[in-house]
């Protein structure tokens, strides 16, 4: 059986204008990558790395030569690394196609300078990233295929829009409680953990000792990092593989700008309410819903009305928009 070709890819470096640093096609679609603030309006400026102006990852000028990688459909996947000021080119080697050529574009965001290199490649690639210099020799950066080809996996159902950054674990920017409470006598919490790898949440307590076997990030459920203006994400995290074989399961939100409340409609009638926490510019909430009840529909109360949604996950995340 003759197999599908995959969908062209191009990539060309861009003039730097409005923050976008490489652009190209993939398939018949065109693609952008740009450093914009990602904080809500009103809070201080966060600078993110954006793919078609959403999809972010956090940018820091510490993060040199950590490349990281992009995957939100079957086209293509996408890429970029921070460069020093020395570096003049990019390419990228994929076993099983042409080469990728591209050179860095500095960029200003938030009061900040980045020197940034990207590039779209075809998914069935496995690459290998290399750093040109003009006063020394060129630069191999690691880019393993579990970076640069991500699956998912039952504890991380979803991928797509999920920056994969190599060269180690990327460091978390802010943290924070957003919300406690009891359940069948025991305490629980809601951390949020925002950083390089997205929208990262942790439902904690001491129903379900672990401790011999937990990684730093196992119990961790992360969603793509929103941009203002784009759609707003509902994570579930349950204590379980189902809520009926636990106290119950968390659910947590990162918002838009404009939402004064959310309102979790239950099974029976009953209701439970949530407000927002900001978090390093970012709006953010969350509540618990107990093994006994079932959360059957979501309203957002904003600064323009409310709207509503049944979509909510068992597990991993869904994006939500109006």
């Amino acid at each position: 059986m003759r197999s599908t070709p995959a969908p062209p890819v191009t990539t060309e470096a861009a003039s730097g204008a409005g923050g976008v640093f490489a652009q190209g096609t993939a398939g018949s679609q065109r693609w952008q990558l740009a450093v914009r603030d990602i904080a809500g309006p009103g809070y201080q400026c966060v600078p993110g790395v954006t793919l078609n102006g959403a999809d972010a990852t956090p940018v820091t000028q510490a993060a040199i030569g950590r490349p990281a990688f992009i995957e939100v459909g079957q086209a293509a996947g996408f890429g970029f690394v921070q460069l020093a000021a020395d570096a003049d080119l990019v390419w990228v080697d994929p076993a099983d196609g042409v080469r990728i050529s591209t050179t860095p574009v500095t960029v200003t965001t938030c009061g900040q300078r980045f020197r940034l290199a990207g590039f779209a490649y075809p998914l069935t690639a496995t690459l290998r990233l290399h750093v040109g210099y003009s006063d020394h020799p060129a630069a191999t950066l690691s880019t393993p295929l579990a970076v640069t080809d991500p699956r998912p996996t039952l504890a991380e159902p979803e991928v797509a829009g999920l920056w994969q950054v190599s060269g180690g674990q990327a460091p978390t920017m802010a943290t924070a409680v957003l919300t406690t409470g009891l359940a069948v006598g025991e305490p629980w919490s809601i951390r949020v953990m925002f950083g390089p790898a997205g929208d990262c949440f942790a439902l904690i307590t001491g129903y379900i000792d672990d401790s011999v076997n937990a990684r730093p990030d196992s119990d961790l459920t992360c969603a793509p990092v929103s941009t203002p203006g784009g759609p707003d994400q509902i994570v579930a995290l349950p204590l379980a593989a189902t809520a009926e074989d636990g106290p119950g399961t968390g659910y947590a939100f990162s918002l838009g700008p404009g939402t004064s409340r959310l309102i979790g409609r239950l099974s029976g009638g009953h209701t439970v309410t949530a407000r927002p926490v900001v978090v390093d510019g970012r709006e953010y909430a969350a509540f618990f819903v107990p093994a006994t009840s079932q959360l059957t529909r979501l309203t957002f109360v904003t600064t323009h009305g409310t709207r509503s949604t049944t979509g909510l996950p068992e597990y991993g995340y869904v994006q939500f928009r109006a």
